[in-house]
């Protein structure tokens, strides 16, 4: 992940608790629009690890789509580098 991409405010966001470092890389990829296929052959899981992933991340921080995650972030348009080389 790269410093600044919008992802690393995941880890202040007020929350019950922390998230993962693979639930802050599956939120970044779905916020940008990625598919949940697309996230599990670049990460290598399975789609079902994705959703899981998903599903633990809006528990966390209370919410039930990515438009309400992407408000709660303040997030304004898609964080620069969500599939970074390395991720």
């Amino acid at each position: 992940m790269q410093s600044g991409s919008g992802l690393d405010d995941l880890a202040t966001a007020p929350t019950a608790e922390q998230l993962t470092l693979r639930e802050c890389q599956i939120l970044g990829c779905r916020l940008v629009g990625h598919s949940q296929k697309l996230i599990a052959c670049t990460l290598g899981i399975s789609t079902s690890a994705v959703s899981a992933n998903m599903a633990n991340t809006r528990r966390k921080l209370g919410v039930t789509s990515r438009g309400q995650l992407a408000a709660m972030l303040g997030w304004r348009q898609a964080p620069v580098g969500a599939l970074a080389p390395g991720s």
